[in-house]
């Protein structure tokens, strides 16, 4: 009884007391992490994305959304007033950025390198 006024009461307080907005803030644990996401889309969508293929232009549409826009917000993490100037040429974002593409490369090479070995191998 006790626990459900106490829920009650959380439920009658003005949201504006208790809401705070939300902010992205680009780490570089965050933008390995986008890395490793970026790499194994990558490797689900390189079937997909052909020269021949007529679903190689959704292919790129997916890969934008789930690489790019997760890329923008955890790798770059620039807020409008912060673009000034030569922001791209920080010491903290060329170095998520660097840390983004390295995992997204190393992270691709190995997981080609496992399907190749499998198929080679005879498992797939």
């Amino acid at each position: 009884m006790l626990l459900r006024a106490a829920s009650a009461a959380r439920l009658r307080a003005p949201l504006s007391s208790n809401v705070r907005p939300m902010r992205l803030v680009a780490t570089d644990r965050s933008a390995i992490a986008t890395g490793a996401l970026a790499a194994l889309v990558a490797v689900c969508l390189a079937t997909f994305v052909d020269a021949d293929s007529p679903s190689g232009s959704a292919g790129l549409i997916v890969g934008t959304l789930f690489i790019g826009i997760p890329a923008y917000f955890f790798v770059l993490g620039i807020r409008r007033g912060e673009m000034v100037g030569l922001w791209a040429f920080r010491r903290p974002v060329l170095r998520r950025v660097a840390l983004f593409g390295l995992t997204a490369a190393s992270l691709f090479t190995v997981v080609q390198l496992a399907l190749l070995l499998a198929q080679w191998i005879g498992l797939m």
